[in-house]
């Protein structure tokens, strides 16, 4: 009886090129604090290889959930822009309803 495997079946890993493709779609969504699953569902990579490029990225989610990477400070400050008018209405709303309801 043998045991040896049929490599024939196996795929080669192929280069990660972090700058092209799925890897850098991995290393953009990793880079804006997404999770494994959302990366997964955008690209054809499996769980372990977006952990492996976003660690050869560099790329920390928590980074970006703390306000700690480049691209949060960015996007706070892009999204400032945009957001205070909609909480703002919002907040307002959630008010007047109170008021109706008391």
């Amino acid at each position: 009886m043998s045991y040896e495997s049929d490599t024939s079946l196996r795929t080669l890993p192929r280069k990660v090129e972090l700058l092209k493709g799925d890897d850098f779609k991995c290393a953009l969504l990793g880079s804006l604090g997404f999770s494994t699953k959302l990366i997964m569902e955008h690209t054809d990579l499996t769980p372990g290889q977006v952990g492996y490029r976003l660690r050869k990225g560099g790329i920390r989610r928590l980074d970006y959930r703390n306000g700690e990477s480049a691209v949060a400070s960015a996007m706070l400050q892009k999204a400032r822009v945009l957001a205070v008018p909609v909480v703002k209405e919002h907040l307002r709303g959630m008010l007047d309803q109170s008021i109706k309801i008391s």
